[in-house]
């Protein structure tokens, strides 16, 4: 998750808090209705506090999962390299050792 958006979650979040305690406090009423109040608020901001742990649970998992099937792509794809350097090589190898015998049998021919 990106620092923008971690930032903007939380600003989210602490200025709800706030905002709900400041309301509470404000607001004319009794102890027993302002205590009520206090709690509901608190169930309220557990609540959403969970949804967005849920949330970044969620688009996490989910770009775990890419970054996996990227790093299995790009194993696949250098062990397919490799193997084609691999023959590209023994080609190549191949290819002096002719060249030598090559050179050698015209060497003899010269002598």
């Amino acid at each position: 998750m990106s620092e923008k958006r971690k930032s903007f979650l939380l600003g989210a979040l602490v200025g709800s808090v706030v905002g709900s305690v400041a309301a509470l406090l404000l607001a004319p009423k009794s102890g027993r209705e302002l205590r009520q109040d206090i709690k509901d608020g608190a169930h309220q901001v557990s609540e959403k506090t969970t949804n967005v742990i849920k949330q970044v649970g969620e688009h996490t998992s989910g770009w775990v999962e890419a970054a996996k099937d990227k790093v299995n792509n790009l194993r696949e794809w250098r062990q397919n390299r490799r193997q084609e350097d691999d023959e590209t090589f023994a080609q190549i190898a191949s290819s002096k050792e002719d060249d030598k015998v090559e050179t050698r049998e015209l060497d003899e021919i010269l002598k």
